[in-house]
């Protein structure tokens, strides 16, 4: 199978990133895959540093004429790659692919994938796409999968939910990478240490789970120790370290900035935290912690709810439901490997 993976993407987002590993797991399973993309992104970038072919247009841009300049270099692509499959990540430029696939009845069959929590209109125009020009639905939850078989009367066969996949071998608990890093900030086997793994934006929630650690050290939780890793977006570094004084417990957490071995950091965890107040359309980090060996709790949140277990979810915000489970977690363990995830989406097609 040839797949032609559209990830307009401009920023290196769970978007992109869910393209990304369903790329390399196509081609890891002996399927060629190429990529088209917004010029000079990372999306496009990673995808020619991993070998894939890779083409680039304005897809974004609602300028006539690079939209014209847009279609002319997709077929292009579908005349030089001769895809099988066209697998759409976003809904810029959707229109123009139900369009041809619609009026043009290619050989190629249409995809569409659904990695974020906003849903497709549910008019009657969009019903009609969906039932007429997309052959399939791929959704990233399973919240996702049912508003397509409700709202827009698909037929169940039609929509599959793959929550994506990590490399499994590069995300894998390291116990000489778990003693080093654990040395570097001062942690020892006592210790509990809780991690929180993403960009510093109020909607990770990094404040309700500062607060439900200094409330626990405050009820006689001792050992209990923080591990913030993450980097500046609607947030910075500094705001984190104010937050963490704020709330008195600067001096058992680690900030660790941006690393190269987010692996090892990963494995100096005991417990990984989710804590996120919306978005988690994909919960890539949940997926890379449980590749670690790490457990997990999480907001009921997004996709969260369905990749952990019942027993380590806690309610958003929520001071006292987050402190529950702290105290009381299942230690458990899942894969989600991106290989089986090409696997899944490859026998979508059979």
């Amino acid at each position: 199978m040839r797949v032609l993976n559209v990830t307009n993407v401009r920023w290196y987002n769970a978007t992109a990133w869910y393209a990304h590993m369903l790329s390399l797991g196509l081609e890891a399973l002996g399927h060629r895959t190429a990529v088209l993309g917004l010029p000079g992104t990372p999306p496009v970038i990673k995808a020619g540093e991993a070998g894939l072919q890779t083409y680039e247009a304005e897809l974004n841009s609602l300028n006539p004429l690079k939209l014209a300049q847009s279609a002319a270099v997709f077929k292009k692509a579908v005349k030089e790659f001769k895809p099988d499959v066209v697998v759409c990540h976003r809904g810029e430029f959707f229109f123009y692919f139900t369009h041809v696939r619609f009026w043009e009845r290619p050989k190629w069959k249409l995809v569409r994938v659904r990695g974020d929590r906003r849903p497709p209109k549910a008019d009657a125009l969009s019903r009609w796409l969906y039932h007429n020009a997309v052959d399939k639905v791929v959704t990233s939850s399973e919240s996702m999968r049912r508003f397509h078989l409700e709202n827009l009367k698909l037929p169940s066969e039609k929509v599959v939910t793959l929550y994506g996949g990590v490399d499994t071998g590069l995300f894998s608990r390291s116990e000489e990478g778990r003693q080093r890093v654990r040395r570097e900030f001062g942690f020892n086997e006592n210790d509990l240490v809780l991690g929180i793994l993403g960009r510093y934006d109020t909607v990770k929630g990094h404040e309700s789970l500062f607060r439900a650690v200094s409330e626990l050290r405050n009820e006689g939780m001792s050992n209990l120790r923080l591990l913030v890793a993450g980097v500046d977006a609607r947030m910075n570094e500094s705001d984190i370290r104010l937050m963490l004084e704020n709330r008195g417990i600067r001096d058992i957490t680690a900030v660790t900035g941006k690393r190269d071995d987010v692996a090892d950091v990963i494995s100096a965890m005991d417990l990984g935290v989710i804590p996120s107040l919306g978005s988690e359309a994909v919960c890539r980090v949940g997926m890379e912690m449980l590749s670690c060996g790490v457990p997990v709790i999480g907001s009921d949140i997004g996709v969260i709810p369905e990749i952990i277990p019942p027993s380590n979810i806690f309610k958003a915000g929520d001071v006292q439901s987050i402190k529950n489970r702290i105290r009381d977690y299942k230690i458990y363990s899942k894969s989600y490997d991106y290989i089986d995830f090409a696997e899944h989406f490859a026998a979508f097609f059979n």
